[in-house]
Order: structure tokens, then C-alpha cells, then sequence
């Protein structure tokens, strides 16, 4: 399916950022810190894939709202996303995420507990 496009920002002379999209910014630092040194982009390629990416979130978040509400669940987990990645055709993508988010959780479990609390100093002391 295809959909008329929506006039950009820069159309409209609204600004520089897209409210569809990532922010341009950090998609343009994104793409340099990527590229070889020697390999240089032109500054429309920001914008096209700061788009790209809000609609690729789009298509994500919507395939795992799908997934939430036949669960009748009114949070997204990790779950609905992986399977929303599955369902798009990312298996790869997934897999690759799945791990990242296992690693991430074994991190978390590995740390002890004294290493998450901080004592109340007298900033963050409940006022009496």
C-alpha cells in the first residue's frame, strides 16, 4: 500500500526536525560516528532516514499493540516486540535484540543489591 506524502517540516517551514522521525541531530551524529572516516553523506540523507526510522517505529509499535490487545494486555513488553520483530520479517533483528536484553537483564541480576541503594542524605531525606 502506498500513502500520499505528508508535506516535511522543511515544507511547511515549520523547522529542521521531523515530528514523524527521529530528530534529525541525532540521526545526522548516528550516521557520522557509523561511516568510515573517509566517507561523507549529503544533509538530506539525516532527514530521509530520521523518517524511515519513525515510520519503521511506527510499523513496530503498531504490530505489537496488535499482539497487547489480542492478549488484552494494556502494556507492551519486551515479548510483543520481539514477536512484532518476528512478524515483520526481522528474525535476525530479534534474535540479535533477544540477546542484547538478555545480557542486559544478567547485568542487572549480577549486581547486588547494596550496589543499588544509596543511603538518604539530606537532600534526598523525606521532608518531616
Amino acid at each position: 500500500f502506498f500513502m500520499e506524502p505528508e508535506p516535511r517540516d522543511s515544507e511547511s517551514g515549520a523547522g529542521a526536525s521531523s515530528s514523524d522521525g527521529l530528530p534529525r541531530a541525532a540521526v545526522a551524529k548516528l550516521v557520522k560516528e557509523r561511516l568510515p572516516p573517509h566517507l561523507r553523506t549529503k544533509p538530506d540523507v539525516a532527514a530521509l532516514l530520521s523518517e524511515m526510522a519513525g515510520e519503521f517505529l511506527q510499523m513496530l509499535t503498531s504490530e505489537a499493540n496488535e499482539a497487547a490487545s489480542a492478549e488484552k494486555k494494556k502494556t507492551l513488553s519486551e515479548a510483543h516486540l520481539l514477536g512484532a520483530l518476528r512478524k515483520l520479517g526481522y528474525p535476525q533483528l530479534a534474535a540479535e535484540c533477544e540477546a542484547v536484553g538478555e545480557a542486559e537483564h544478567g547485568a542487572q541480576a549480577a549486581r547486588p543489591l547494596t550496589a543499588l541503594w544509596r543511603p538518604l542524605t539530606p537532600r534526598h531525606a523525606p521532608a518531616l
